[in-house]
């Protein structure tokens, strides 16, 4: 019916935080990594320091939904 392989009975699919509140948790660890990367990529390069912009850049860069800036 699931189209499951026969031995299984069920399957449990977390869609990113539909059914737990992983979604916050993965969205504040990418945010925590790429503020320290940015950070450091502005220090580097004499550039102001842009912080990771959850929404946005998030589509862009993690998910892929859509091109890169």
């Amino acid at each position: 019916m699931l189209g499951l392989p026969a031995h299984l009975r069920a399957c449990l699919s977390d869609p990113d935080g539909s059914l737990t509140g992983t979604a916050k948790v993965h969205a504040a660890t990418w945010e925590e990594l790429s503020d320290g990367c940015l950070r450091e990529r502005a220090t580097r390069e004499g550039t102001a320091f842009v912080p990771y912009d959850a929404v946005g850049d998030h589509d862009a860069f993690v998910a892929g939904l859509r091109e890169t800036r």
